[in-house]
């Protein structure tokens, strides 16, 4: 059996945000996620600490390319979202050599934070990149593109929750199932 036949390499990176496709992009940064815990001590003998979790605090994702068609289509979207911001949807994918997909994310609430253009510097010249940086307000695995249905999504997430944590639970994972199948 082959130990890199089911490896994650990726070459490259797609990126779409409402169905707008926004090209591929070199680097792909800040895909992560921090939970807040509270630790608590047991009463009584006092040996043991429970941590309870708490928010989810998401790093911002920086995309990172050379200047090129698709940076229209990114200016584009900028434009739109200065002038009438609504809630977004984005879509990224790692991309094999030859097109593959090895893994996708779908994130929600996308909102752009910062976009960065080209420096240009006729005594080191270098290849004209833009990078954009986005914050959202959650991300999950692309169940359609993964395989995964949404029914075992739900039930993924609604597992191991107290009955008052659930209903929570079960209306924000239903709320990322919408927003992943109208991609």
């Amino acid at each position: 059996m082959d130990p890199t036949a089911d490896s994650a390499v990726a070459v490259y990176f797609k990126f779409e945000i409402d169905g707008i496709d926004l090209g591929t992009f070199k680097s792909v940064s800040g895909l992560g996620v921090n939970f807040s815990v509270t630790s608590k001590k047991e009463g009584g003998g006092g040996i043991f600490m429970h941590h309870l979790p708490g928010r989810f605090e998401y790093d911002p994702l920086v995309v990172r390319r050379p200047v090129g068609p698709y940076t229209k289509n990114t200016m584009l979207w900028l434009a739109k979202m200065t002038s009438f911001h609504s809630s977004t949807t984005a879509r990224l994918a790692a991309l094999d050599a030859n097109g593959k997909t090895i893994f996708s994310w779908v994130f929600m609430g996308v909102t752009p934070k910062s976009w960065k253009g080209p420096s240009f510097d006729v005594e080191n010249p270098k290849v004209a990149e833009e990078e954009l940086t986005l914050l959202y307000t959650a991300f999950m695995i692309d169940i359609q593109e993964m395989g995964v249905s949404s029914t075992e999504y739900a039930a993924t997430l609604a597992a191991g929750y107290t009955a008052s944590g659930q209903t929570a639970i079960q209306s924000v994972g239903q709320a990322a199932i919408g927003a992943a199948e109208k991609l």
